[in-house]
């Protein structure tokens, strides 16, 4: 049923929870159809529209909302220091080298340009302060302009050489992208099963909805991360608050924040239920990383890890390996 590079025991174990979850099975019920979580960057994507899009928007000038009217220490916990830093050099009409160094390197590594932590906060269950700002750099943009910048992004990197990297100012990053041909026949076969499959990422909303349209998910199929949209239709500093501040700290698509959105917006819990622990699961769940952790273990039947490393993930899937199973990437580098 299935075609490509999957390992041979993987593929028996897909085409297994197919069989058994979907329209065919005495189990399936239409009503409430077997739901699949899969993360968008380096998932069902190999490469990240977050990190590409912004490449492409520093290096030209589309991030026009910058520097933000009420400071850079508006937009989340940097150390003080740092903001003052981007306050001033980037009140140009055009971001400056310096800027676009300090901008690039906190945005895409979370430390700066003498690789300290450039955050007060540590990272927490729902929040990475670096993940976080690279979402509210878009400040001052409306959803469609954010959209644009992914769509050119996306299909410049579409076009790369497998493996291609670029600097941006002084921090490299992988300039390719590639949408499998393993994963979109994946996504059809759950749909045409009567699957309910829905994207869970920590890049922009808007740039989601623009690179999983590649594998036909409709904007009320992705969940990213979802600054605050002002009445103006452009976005504005903070995050949308899932549990109306019933968290101490912002809930955004990230580690166990992923399994509180998709709660949310999957499953329609409301309030204090979202902080419970849930009484049923997604079939399957598809990730590549520590930020997954939350969301793969969370798969009823299945987690799919597409191994990139990373320590705690890696060890969950040697634990577990009834529930979880290890893929190779399937774009490799």
């Amino acid at each position: 049923m299935l075609h490509g590079r999957w390992l041979p025991e993987n593929r028996a174990r897909l085409e297994a929870l197919l069989r058994e979850h979907g329209r065919s099975s005495s189990r399936f019920d239409a009503a409430h159809p077997p739901v699949v979580l899969m993360d968008w960057d380096n998932t069902a994507m190999r490469g990240d529209i977050g990190d590409l899009a912004f490449s492409w928007a520093l290096d030209h000038g589309a991030l026009t909302g910058l520097p933000p009217a009420s400071g850079f220490q508006s937009l989340g916990p940097l150390r003080p220091d740092l903001a003052a830093d981007l306050d001033a050099s980037c009140s140009g009409e055009e971001l400056g080298t310096h800027c676009r160094n300090l901008l690039s390197r906190i945005a895409l590594t979370g430390l700066d340009l003498h690789d300290h932590s450039a955050f007060t906060v540590p990272v927490g269950p729902t929040f990475k302060p670096s993940y976080a700002l690279l979402s509210q750099l878009y400040v001052g943009l409306t959803h469609e302009e954010i959209a644009s910048i992914g769509r050119i992004a996306l299909r410049r990197a579409l076009e790369a050489p497998l493996g291609a990297r670029i600097e941006v100012a002084e921090t490299e990053v992988e300039a390719f992208a590639r949408i499998t041909p393993e994963l979109r026949e994946l996504t059809t076969l759950f749909r045409e099963e009567g699957f309910e499959v829905f994207i869970v990422s920590a890049s922009h909303q808007a740039l989601v909805e623009v690179a999983a349209g590649e594998l036909g998910f409709s904007a009320d199929h992705v969940i990213g991360m979802r600054p605050n949209l002002g009445a103006d239709g452009r976005y504005t500093t903070g995050f949308v608050d899932p549990l109306d501040g019933l968290f101490g700290e912002p809930i955004t698509t990230f580690d166990v924040g992923k399994r509180i959105w998709a709660l949310r917006e999957v499953y329609g819990l409301r309030g204090a239920a979202l902080l419970a622990e849930p009484s049923f699961a997604p079939v399957a769940v598809f990730g590549d990383a520590d930020t997954d952790y939350a969301m793969l273990d969370w798969a009823s039947e299945l987690a799919v890890l597409f191994d990139r490393g990373y320590p705690r993930v890696t060890a969950r899937a040697r634990e577990r390996p009834e529930r979880w199973m290890i893929q190779p990437v399937l774009e490799a580098p």
